[in-house]
């Protein structure tokens, strides 16, 4: 529930105060949620700017040591490398994620750094060509948001060029921006997850129809998306 929590304070105007809370929090229940972290960042910089999107990282790592501070206090090193180890391999015969691979390719190192860098490159490309494309995308949001420029979440916009004249831009369009984002790293750790089990298809499953039903078309503007499983239209 705290990563759905987090979701729903991103599209709030006043986000900040929450989110970190609810992201760290969810963290510490499943690191799966850190899969929504690249965009969770974008969503950030764009509304916060660098210097408070560094405070309020520096928030969500209090937390962690919050929840952390029993064990802590008793071992530290084995919480640590316990609760944080992303290098831990689970067994091949559980996996649905690459399971026609032969087994000693699915083990080998070479392929966790294959998956890896895959994961990075796709991230990178999304967030050049496909995340908040009506505020710029990847290199100007950056630019903006190291210069000071804060692109509110209740504002959205055509470009960063409206958002610093001041011209009023439906906030549904930021909204959807910011959970196609979301949603799409999460999908996109998932996909180069070198070893998933079944049920941890409930990550996922529930936001591939915003995924394949969510368009833009090429007019400068977020258009009506059309949600079939609740024969609604987010306008």
């Amino acid at each position: 529930m705290e990563g759905f929590g987090t979701l729903f304070d991103c599209c709030r105007i006043s986000f900040e105060v929450y989110v970190k809370f609810y992201f760290s929090f969810a963290v510490a229940i499943k690191m799966n949620v850190l899969l929504f972290a690249p965009a969770l960042l974008f969503v950030f910089l764009l509304n916060l700017g660098f210097w408070q999107t560094v405070l309020n990282l520096a928030v969500c790592a209090a937390v962690q040591v919050y929840v952390g501070l029993p064990f802590l206090m008793y071992d530290p090193t084995a919480y640590i490398r316990r609760s944080f180890d992303l290098g831990r391999v689970f067994l091949f015969k559980w996996t649905v994620n690459w399971r026609f691979l032969p087994e000693e390719v699915f083990l080998s190192h070479r392929l966790h750094l294959a998956l890896l860098i895959c994961h990075l490159v796709a991230l990178l490309a999304f967030g050049y060509y496909m995340w908040f494309r009506s505020h710029g995308g990847l290199r100007t949001s950056v630019a903006a948001a190291l210069s000071g420029v804060r692109t509110k979440t209740d504002v959205g916009g055509t470009a960063l060029l409206l958002v610093l004249l001041r011209i009023p831009i439906p906030a549904d369009h930021f909204v959807l921006e910011t959970l196609f984002a979301l949603f799409s790293a999460n999908l996109i750790g998932i996909t180069f997850a070198r070893s998933l089990h079944y049920q941890f298809y409930s990550w996922y499953y529930h936001q591939l129809p915003f995924l394949l039903f969510w368009y833009t078309k090429e007019t400068g503007l977020k258009q009506p998306v059309v949600v079939p499983w609740v024969s609604t239209v987010i306008k």
